[in-house]
């Protein structure tokens, strides 16, 4: 009986640890303001050209400067890691990042949702990039050693039912 006490909770044991480094290891989303970087939405945006730059937003990809841009996403130029996503869409002039950016930051505010700056970070603990948006959590999943899969985010806060937006749309 305590032979099987033992290895039950060694079982056990190694489940959680195994569970704990695989969460400690996913991509994830932190916000500037906790990680002492001083990059600033202002210095991606005079510097845009030195990024790869995507948005995503509701209207299915189709039309979304008619719609709300949910995040814009910045992949540094010249690194040897890879930000990848289905539906982002690139960014190919100053003026579009100008206008996703201001329609972000003066967006409906709901609840705690407030546009903030966030570095993404691989599996490895690297930056991969940045992000502008209202999110605070975003879907990732590597794709190999240096080359993140980021999935879109639809709507904004605000109109996602999912968190009981006002806006939402019916």
């Amino acid at each position: 009986m305590r032979n099987t006490l033992q290895i039950v909770t060694l079982i056990v044991t190694i489940i959680f640890l195994v569970g704990c480094s695989m969460f400690l290891s996913q991509p994830r989303l932190t916000p500037i303001a906790r990680t002492g970087d001083e990059m600033t939405i202002e210095a991606l945006e005079e510097f845009w050209e030195d990024y790869t730059v995507y948005f995503s937003g509701c209207c299915g990809g189709l039309q979304p400067l008619k719609g709300h841009p949910s995040a814009v996403m910045f992949d540094p130029k010249g690194d040897d890691k890879k930000l990848v996503g289905e539906r982002w869409l690139k960014v190919e002039s100053k003026h579009r990042l100008n206008e996703l950016i201001t329609r972000i930051r003066t967006s409906e505010r709901f609840e705690s949702y407030y546009p903030g700056l966030y570095r993404i970070i691989g599996p490895d603990d690297e930056l991969y990039g940045y992000m502008y948006t209202s999110w605070r959590h975003v879907v990732m999943k590597p794709m190999d050693d240096k080359t993140l899969y980021v999935f879109d985010l639809e709507a904004p806060p605000h109109l996602d039912r999912s968190v009981g937006g006002p806006g939402a749309r019916p």
